[in-house]
């Protein structure tokens, strides 16, 4: 497995990996191609590489203060083998070079699978604190 920042031009394959992962993505607001290049050139998206299929991918932003881990996703068959788990470290380790302590990542409820991968990798479940959000359409 290859691990390696994700360019423009995968973004189809990226789409494509969360179609495959059953992860709800809105293609015409926040995970617009538009959108997710800007991640890509700005920020950091990484892939795991199986050739040239891409088996899994997380994207990582910073804000200066604290850096989210989201839309982590592993194809089914590549699952098992460690690959979630590489990328979270890659991630953490890009967040650690941009000098960022606090790294957070946001699961639903029903993700059990992704909670206790986090728990396993030290990530602390915070029950006093609310998601709330303010979205100008529901594809933001």
């Amino acid at each position: 497995m290859e691990y390696k920042t994700l360019k423009e031009e995968d973004y189809e394959k990226l789409v494509k990996l969360w179609e495959e992962c059953e992860i709800h993505y809105r293609k015409t607001g926040r995970d617009s191609k538009e959108r997710v290049s800007k991640e890509i050139r700005e920020m950091k998206v990484i892939g795991a590489f199986d050739g040239n299929c891409l088996a899994g991918a997380v994207i990582v932003t910073n804000d200066g203060r604290k850096g989210e881990i989201c839309r982590l996703a592993v194809k089914k068959e590549y699952r098992r083998r460690g690959i979630a788990s590489r990328l979270i470290e890659q991630a953490e380790n890009f967040l650690n070079q941009e000098c960022t302590e606090i790294k957070f990542v946001t699961i639903e409820k029903t993700n059990s699978t992704s909670l206790t991968l986090f728990k396993k990798l030290g990530y602390k479940v915070h029950e006093n604190i609310l998601y709330v959000s303010k979205r100008p359409h529901n594809d933001a």
